[in-house]
């Protein structure tokens, strides 16, 4: 492309033939632009799709900006003050507490956002012999600001490793 612009510098626009060259030449660049343009739109749209797909494929789920927040928030106010919580029981809490607000919520879906935060190490995991592991939030992710980042940087880290 660089050597295309700086030939078409070159040429001698006073004679014809320079004038068809430049025009050729022209023509070339404008092409390869609007192919660059064209890959570059259907890339985004082709990589939204994978990315998406290669974190629903780790057992993990992106719900939208706002019920995505809500989840966290929710996940928060039930461990923010250091409580130990099954994660049956966290998934049933955010579920009956966001179902009037958003109707589609399931226990599939925050589960989703859980295994995440699971997955980012976000936990202190107490196993009980016989029983379900309890969760605890650790000191560090007792903030909005810290959980979700932590929760964004794993959506990252699982896009990156796909």
């Amino acid at each position: 492309m660089q050597r295309k612009l700086v030939s078409l510098l070159c040429y001698q626009l006073v004679e014809e033939e320079g004038r068809l060259r430049a025009l050729k030449t022209s023509r070339l660049i404008a092409e390869r632009i609007m192919t660059e343009l064209l890959l570059i739109q259907q890339n985004s749209g082709s990589l939204s799709t994978h990315l998406w797909t290669a974190v629903r494929a780790r057992g993990c789920q992106f719900l939208g900006p706002a019920m995505q927040e809500d989840v966290l928030k929710l996940i928060l106010l039930a461990l923010d003050k250091g409580a130990l919580i099954a994660r049956k029981t966290l998934v049933m809490y955010v579920v009956q507490m966001l179902s009037e607000d958003y109707p589609q919520v399931s226990k599939t879906c925050v589960g989703h956002v859980v295994q995440l935060l699971y997955r980012a190490s976000c936990f202190n995991v107490m196993k009980r012999d016989g029983e379900s592991s309890l969760m605890q939030l650790k000191d560090e992710f007792r903030n909005y600001e810290a959980l979700r980042k932590e929760h964004d940087a794993q959506i990252v880290q699982v896009c990156v490793s796909m």
